[in-house]
């Protein structure tokens, strides 16, 4: 009787480590995610302000000692990015990162967090929908989403390949897989 109760309170305890330990990772989560919704506001605000004095003829806004190449707009999911100019742990709380490619080259390969202020409905974007990038000469590219797939998350060979103009990605919810928007850009 007395290991049945010991074993109970052993269980009783567990079961609270690990919802606290749940609670922390949430509140870990939501931290960051407000973090990078200030940062991401203000580099969006100072690239439409973005003048003249500022472009030195280059390829890339520079902003608080960062580098984008541009915005990204997904019009069906109400977001708007800044897109850093690459990819590094840094850089990905402040909008989404090129992973790889570019757009002259029709190769472009952008990922970013699934926090909420990002990337978080990426899932919900279907085939034929829009997505815009805008670039720091205000030339927009259109794109419509030809393929949607999840990958394994430590699949990068799945993530580059293949003969799309752009691909967008995230982590899925938990944190194991990719989910991957694959697009062409249109050519009007």
């Amino acid at each position: 009787m007395k290991n049945k109760k010991r074993f109970g309170k052993v269980l009783l305890a567990v079961g609270i480590v690990l919802i606290s330990i749940s609670m922390m990772m949430v509140i870990k989560y939501e931290i960051h995610d407000m973090k990078s919704k200030k940062i991401i506001t203000d580099v969006l605000r100072r690239i439409e302000d973005y003048d003249a004095q500022n472009h030195d003829g280059g390829t890339l806004y520079r902003i608080n000692d960062s580098q984008y190449i541009g915005v990204l707009k997904i019009p069906s999911l109400n977001v708007v990015l800044p897109i850093c100019a690459e990819w590094n742990n840094e850089n990905s709380e402040k909008g989404v990162c090129r992973y790889l490619g570019s757009l002259e080259e029709r190769n472009l390969i952008l990922a970013g967090h699934n926090y909420r202020s990002m990337l978080r409905r990426l899932s919900e974007v279907e085939t034929g929908s829009e997505i815009i990038i805008i670039d720091i000469n205000r030339e927009e590219y259109h794109y419509t989403v030809t393929y949607t797939e999840v990958v394994g998350g430590y699949n990068s060979k799945a993530m580059t390949s293949g003969e799309w103009d752009m691909t967008v990605f995230t982590c899925t919810i938990p944190g194991n897989s990719r989910y991957v928007v694959r697009c062409i850009l249109n050519e009007n």
